[in-house]
């Protein structure tokens, strides 16, 4: 059986951020280091597919001819269109570009994702605010979903069926909430391995962070199955933290221990 390893980048940093594409230097890559990976991925010549491949390939319950890579990316920073997006066509390579609508403050960069599109990217919805989904109302839940899905495809032309999930939060309800608003595929942040027989409204992915250095990103592009059994466990054991200590007392620790780093 072949798999799918879907990898989630944020933003990527070339030292010359404005104050406004901050993000969580956590999940900050820096531009030598981005391109890097993706020459590894050309140069060991990996497979990568569209994530509308794998959905289809789940949807047929029929199998993929070898594994494959899926590249993310969440929040909608401005580094998706000025680094991400050059060096991924430089290196012939697609990606899924989610987006954080209320992020968005121009028209200008509207026309930068509608070129990405124009360029054969692929855009999904990372809700409207980034607010974690479980935390929220039927109302304000259903608001997030549906109204960031309606932005995206009135300012870009192009049909949004992707939903990654804010933090990886989600329950019963989001999902729920989710193929309400007409997503065909949800993306969490559990980590693992797809293939055809996944749920698609559960998908895994594998975060790429500021300090995952080469020879460990290789090893996870090549499947290599110690590594993945490392990092699954690492999830799950925070997964599990998480759920005992509540989000805000996680995410407080985490910023701590970035900023001792």
């Amino acid at each position: 059986m072949h798999n799918v390893l879907i990898l989630i980048y944020h933003c990527i940093d070339n030292g010359n951020r404005s104050s406004e594409d901050f993000a969580d230097p956590f999940y900050t890559v820096n531009e030598k280091g981005f391109r890097e990976q993706m020459e590894l991925i050309s140069k060991l010549k990996l497979r990568v597919i569209k994530l509308d491949d794998l959905i289809c390939s789940i949807l047929d319950r029929k199998p993929l001819q070898q594994d494959s890579l899926v590249i993310t990316f969440d929040d909608g920073y401005k580094s998706d269109f000025e680094i991400a997006a050059p060096a991924l066509k430089e290196f012939n390579l697609h990606a899924t570009f989610f987006i954080t609508t209320n992020n968005v403050q121009s028209e200008t960069v509207w026309n930068k994702l509608t070129e990405m599109v124009k360029n054969g990217f692929s855009l999904g919805s990372h809700t409207l605010s980034h607010h974690y989904l479980t935390k929220l109302n039927p109302v304000e839940l259903r608001e997030e979903l549906c109204g960031s899905k309606t932005i995206i495809e009135q300012k870009t032309g192009q049909s949004v069926n992707h939903l990654s999930l804010p933090g990886g939060r989600y329950n019963k309800k989001v999902i729920k909430a989710a193929e309400e608003c007409g997503y065909t595929s949800v993306l969490t942040t559990d980590v693992g391995l797809n293939n055809h027989l996944s749920d698609t409204r559960k998908l895994k992915r594998w975060s790429v962070k500021r300090d995952t250095a080469l020879p460990e990103f290789k090893r996870m592009v090549q499947f290599d199955s110690f590594e993945l059994f490392k990092k699954v466990s690492t999830s799950v054991a925070l997964r599990n933290i998480k759920n005992v200590i509540g989000d805000e007392t996680y995410t407080r620790l985490k910023s701590r221990i970035v900023r001792s780093k």
